[in-house]
Order: structure tokens, then C-alpha cells, then sequence
């Protein structure tokens, strides 16, 4: 499964703040499925909230499940199961923002063939 990582330092990551604002995984023309999704980083576990939403509407909340400089000691995938359909934007707000130290966002997505006919035709293109 692909995997979508962001990092972002505390000065950064604002309350408000979207963290995936610059990302190419943003938007996409094709369908896709979020799995799950992890938050590492800061100063305290747990002092830390980002909002995943999909379009406008929020397919989950995710605490930091450890501290650091924002790596990826400790991080813990929750499993989340969300469509995201082609077109429809994928946004990661900063609700409750780091006291210190980089945050780490990690999501796991997946793109969504109808068929494997489409999936073959896809992948033909891509020269694969």
C-alpha cells in the first residue's frame, strides 16, 4: 500500500494549518481508499491533534501516539476505512498544534480499480 508521509515542523503546524496543502497526493482523478493513519511527534504524546477530512467531511481524528523530532519511532497506524472519490480533495487539519519538536503524518491509501481490466489499462499506460 502506497503511503502518504508529511512532516512539519511546530512553527509550521498551526492550528489550522493543512498539512497536506503542497502535497500532489491532494487530489486525485482516480478513486481511492484510505486504510489507516498515523500522528508521531512533538513534545508530549498526546498534546498533538490533526483532522483528516475528505472533502468537507472529517473521516477521522489522530492524537500523536509518541514524542520525538518527528520520525517515525512509534508510530502507530490506526486502521481507517474511507473512500475518497477521484476529484474529491484529501485535507490533514492541525486542530491542537505541537508544542515543539516536528510532527509526522502518515497516511495509507490505496487507488480503487472497478475491475482488473482497469487496473491492466492503467497500469499499460503507466509503461508497466
Amino acid at each position: 500500500m502506497p503511503l502518504i508521509t508529511q512532516q512539519a515542523s511546530a512553527a509550521v503546524a498551526v492550528i489550522q494549518y493543512d498539512l497536506l496543502v503542497n502535497s500532489i497526493h491532494r487530489l486525485s482523478s482516480m478513486d481511492r481508499e484510505i486504510t489507516g493513519a498515523g500522528l508521531t511527534g512533538s513534545a508530549a504524546k498526546g498534546d498533538t491533534q490533526v483532522d483528516l477530512y475528505v472533502s468537507e467531511v472529517n473521516i477521522a481524528s489522530l492524537k500523536n501516539s509518541d514524542t520525538g523530532a518527528g520520525g517515525l519511532t512509534g508510530l502507530q497506524l490506526y486502521p481507517i476505512d474511507a473512500d475518497v472519490p477521484a476529484g474529491a480533495e484529501l485535507r490533514a487539519v492541525v486542530v491542537e498544534a505541537p508544542a515543539s519538536n516536528p510532527i509526522t503524518l502518515i497516511i495509507e491509501i490505496d487507488d480503487v480499480f472497478d475491475d482488473d481490466d482497469e487496473a491492466d489499462e492503467v497500469l499499460a499506460a503507466m509503461g508497466l
